[in-house]
C-alpha cells in the first residue's frame, strides 16, 4: 500500500504513524504528477481531497489516477449543495468542533464539486468510464472510474 501526501510536514507525520506497518510506504507526491508508472498500482483511492484542488489541478489529478491505477479509480469528497452547507454548519456547531472546523467546514462543502462538474472534469482528464454517485445525507459524492473504456 503507498500512502500519498503532497505536505512535508504530513507525510513525515504518516511515516511516524505506520512505522509499525512496513506494508505501507507513504510517499510525498503531487495528485497530478503521481510517483507511479502507468497501471503501477491496482486501485487508488482519494478520500477528501478534490475539493481542496482548482479546477484545473482536479482534471490533472482525475488524469492521473485513471492512468495509474490497473483497476481504476475512486474519489471521496464532498458534495456541494445548499442542505450539504447547511448540514455542515448545523453539525459544526452542535458537535464540539474547533473554530477552524466551524469555519472550514461549510466552507469546503461550498468549494466542491457538484456530481455535473465531476463528469465534465473526468471528461477533460480523458478519463473514458466514471459513475458519480452523491449521498446527499453524508454530504459525500463518489465517483468510480477508469481509463478502461
Amino acid at each position: 500500500m503507498i500512502a500519498l501526501d503532497w505536505d512535508q510536514d504530513a507525510a513525515r507525520i504518516a511515516r511516524r504513524a505506520v512505522a509499525e506497518y512496513p506494508e505501507i510506504s507513504v510517499v510525498r507526491g503531487d495528485a497530478v504528477a503521481l510517483p507511479v508508472a502507468a497501471g503501477g498500482v491496482d486501485l487508488i483511492v482519494s478520500s477528501l481531497t478534490l475539493h481542496h484542488l482548482s479546477r484545473d489541478a482536479a482534471v490533472g489529478a482525475l488524469g492521473e489516477m485513471a492512468r495509474a491505477g490497473r483497476l481504476g479509480f475512486v474519489v471521496n469528497d464532498l458534495w456541494r449543495a445548499r442542505p450539504g452547507v447547511a448540514l455542515v454548519w448545523l453539525a459544526t456547531r452542535l458537535l464540539a468542533c474547533h473554530p477552524i472546523s466551524r469555519h472550514d467546514g461549510p466552507l469546503s462543502v461550498r468549494r466542491s464539486y457538484s456530481p455535473d462538474e465531476i463528469r465534465a472534469l473526468a471528461a477533460k482528464a480523458r478519463v473514458p468510464r466514471l459513475e458519480v454517485r452523491r449521498y446527499p445525507w453524508l454530504v459525500r459524492v463518489l465517483a468510480v472510474g477508469s481509463h478502461r473504456a
